[in-house]
Order: structure tokens, then sequence, then C-alpha cells
């Protein structure tokens, strides 16, 4: 098989397909490791992340949450969009833009972050941001390092980081 979509195919057809002696056939679709999906985003995977953003954003108290953004059930089965690769990050990032000059309150837990690198332009960007969540994400650098890019950001958000680290949320 190339494709997923062609093992679907098969797997439907599982049981369905007769011999001429009659005998049913049956299909056993196995998979094999491979290379990671690739995260690509055309127009409509980009309407679908506007649809789940609009859905997660609440403008009562201005906060995004991309929690776990990935798993997203409208986006899970279609698109593979983990916020740890660039290219998902910097498309996040345009499309939040909107949000930028309003947004106190950011939800980045659990999507598998090793840094604020892919990020770093939108948390900058973000004004009025105060409250960064970064809880069960796999941060590997020191909190020392991550304490003085967040205060090169905004400094008020220190405050959220240092929680959570204090706690033990996101610092592996």
């Amino acid at each position: 098989m190339e494709d997923r979509a062609q093992a679907e195919a098969l797997a439907e057809c599982n049981g369905k397909v007769v011999t001429n002696e009659g005998t049913k056939i049956f299909f056993r679709v196995l998979s094999q490791p491979s290379a990671p999906q690739t995260a690509h985003i055309d127009e409509q995977c980009e309407n679908k992340i506007k649809a789940v953003m609009e859905r997660r954003y609440n403008p009562t108290i201005q906060t995004l949450n991309l929690e776990n953004f990935c798993m997203s059930p409208e986006l899970v089965t279609e698109y593979f969009l983990p916020l740890y690769r660039g290219s998902v990050a910097q498309r996040m990032c345009k499309l939040v833009e909107p949000l930028y000059s309003i947004l106190v309150g950011l939800d980045l837990s659990n999507n598998k972050l090793t840094g604020l690198e892919n990020l770093h332009q939108m948390i900058k960007k973000c004004t009025a941001l105060r409250a960064l969540n970064l809880r069960g994400n796999k941060v590997s650098r020191s909190s020392e390092v991550l304490t003085s890019e967040l205060i090169a950001i905004r400094t008020s958000v220190v405050y959220c980081l240092l929680y959570l680290y204090r706690s033990g949320n996101f610092i592996h």
C-alpha cells in the first residue's frame, strides 16, 4: 500500500469480495513503521483549524486553549498537526494573529513541546498575555534558560512559568 487511504479502502472490502466459487475473501491490513506523517496544511485544513480555534477561544476571559491540539477530534482523523513541528507552529502563529492584542491567557499544555523556539514570536507579540500554561510538555532545557526567555518576552508570564516549574508540572 502506498498510503492510509488505500489501506482503509481495502479494509472496507473485507469479507465483501466473493470468488466465483462463493468463497469470501478477507483482507488483513498490517501497518509497518514508516516516516512520520507530514504536516501539510492546505486551505481546507486551515479552515478546520480556524473552526477548532474559534471553539477553543473564550472571549469572556480572552483565553485560547490549545491543549493537546493535534488530538482535536475535528482534526485527528484527517491531519497530523503537532505544535512541536516548526511548520505547524508557524501557521498557528499566523492564525492566532488577530488575537495578539487581546489574548490574556494561552494554554499550550500537553503538546510535547521541547522549547519555545517555534512559538517565541507569537508569545512575544501577544502584548496582553498574562498567563501561559506549559504543563505536560517535554521541555528539557533548564528553568533558568526558560525563565530568561520568558523575561525577554514578557515579565508577567514568568510568574506562570515559575509556578508550573515549582509545582513540578512540566520541566522534565
